[in-house]
């Protein structure tokens, strides 16, 4: 999760695993070969001998437990809907993004994704039976979880606003395109597709932008946000000019302007690069 720190966001999987397997251990029959082993990998069902080895598994597997056999748990009554599945599912893919993440699958989180990942933890939290005994670890990660969702929501919707105007003219823009230029790449060439598919719109990129805006702020705690690299009154100015290099952007803006931003966030332009290049 992009807006927790590795060392937190590895000690959530842990919980929603541990949390997850005393679930399966509580509610699933004792039958290992009908409700464990099929769903893991046949290194780990060799050594599954009792369903409580259940809670000694990643979260991967535990995962892939508690997918594949919702049915039972919905057909006993244990589980009212499919929302917890549907939770599951998109804790799975947050575990193997994070699983297989690199510099550039961590820039290119939006705000809508993080946002989706953590309510869908917390929800689960919520949805599934749990031990009383563990209530106040519960409600500890969720408070976490909650404070990085609120940091999060309010600058989404704060760049949804302010983005307004560009949803409003999407439809006029559209019209200028020409439908021949739509089609212009060769179906053949491979490397035009992946350009093409890789693209995001300008509201995307200024999310991933004002993401990146603060993440710097929270490592640059003592700069003032007219200090700011992207702050409010630039950051439309880089995707519209596609400023992505500190050349650009001395280029560009005005020198006092150039000279009020606090220099140490310079480094940043080879992330604000991989995000411009994307429009």
């Amino acid at each position: 999760m992009a807006t927790l720190d590795p060392g937190k966001e590895k000690q959530l999987m842990n919980f929603v695993q541990v949390f997850v397997a005393n679930f399966l251990v509580a509610n699933l029959p004792n039958d290992i070969d009908t409700y464990v082993r099929p769903h893991v990998h046949p290194r780990q069902s060799n050594t599954i001998f009792s369903m409580n080895e259940i809670k000694r598994l990643d979260l991967y597997s535990t995962l892939r437990i508690f997918i594949n056999n919702w049915k039972f748990f919905f057909d006993s009554g244990v589980l009212k809907d499919n929302t917890s599945l549907n939770c599951a599912k998109t804790i799975l893919n947050w575990r193997n993004k994070i699983a297989h993440q690199n510099s550039e699958s961590y820039l290119y989180d939006t705000f809508e994704q993080t946002l989706f990942e953590i309510m869908a933890i917390n929800r689960l939290f919520s949805l599934l039976p749990n031990d009383s005994n563990n209530s106040n670890d519960i409600q500890s990660f969720r408070n976490d979880t909650i404070k990085v969702a609120d940091k999060l929501s309010k600058l989404y919707f704060s760049s949804e606003t302010e983005n307004k105007k560009d949803e409003e003219n999407f439809e006029e823009e559209l019209e200028i395109i020409n439908e021949d230029e739509i089609f212009e790449a060769d179906e053949n060439d491979e490397d035009s597709q992946q350009n093409l598919e890789s693209r995001i719109p300008k509201v995307e990129a200024l999310q991933l932008l004002r993401k990146l805006k603060m993440e710097i702020s929270e490592r640059f705690q003592d700069i003032p946000s007219y200090q700011h690299l992207l702050r409010d009154s630039l950051i439309d100015e880089f995707i519209d000019n596609k400023i992505d290099s500190l050349s650009k952007f001395e280029e560009f803006f005005p020198e006092r302007k150039v000279l009020k931003t606090d220099d140490r966030q310079f480094e940043y332009f080879d992330q604000i690069k991989q995000i411009i290049d994307k429009l």
